[in-house]
């Protein structure tokens, strides 16, 4: 269940300015550490955790040398890594040049089962003076069959 709590603040902008508004703001930001997901693969699959932390690290480095050779990476189920980079538009041709390039930024692109997956969580927001309050949001998700470990 992700939590939300409802913060408000005065509007700076826009034809609410000056009034105060009201938000849900995410009340933690919990995190599975790395050591978390070695231990989970380790315990679904045959490998152990150093052999899954070696492994996490080689995919590291080649995806490091991919993006720097302007490469996009396809990680298969968790979806692709891709470099973006735009220019500044500029009125005259002999202006562009590599100074005006901005700041590459790594995209993200989840492919359709992390995408549901996002989708699937199940919200709440802490608001005893909403309308139908203490109702959490639970989307409805088709059940998929489970499986057992990769057993590689």
């Amino acid at each position: 269940m992700i939590e939300f709590q409802v913060k408000s603040k005065k509007a700076t902008l826009g034809k609410n300015k000056g009034q105060t508004i009201y938000f849900a703001q995410r009340r933690t930001h919990p995190r599975k550490s790395l050591a978390d997901i070695e231990r989970s693969i380790a315990f679904a699959t045959t490998l152990t955790r150093a052999d899954v932390r070696a492994c996490i690290v080689a995919l590291t480095d080649i995806v490091e040398g991919y993006l720097q050779d302007g490469f996009a990476v396809d990680l298969g189920e968790l979806g692709m890594l891709s470099l973006m980079i735009s220019s500044r538009q500029l009125l005259k041709e002999e202006d562009v040049s590599a100074q005006t390039l901005r700041a590459p930024r790594v995209r993200y692109f989840p492919k359709s089962k992390i995408r549901q997956a996002a989708r699937a969580a199940s919200l709440s927001v802490d608001n005893p003076k909403a309308k139908g309050a203490k109702t959490p949001k639970t989307p409805k998700v088709p059940s998929q069959p489970g499986g057992g470990g990769v057993g590689i």
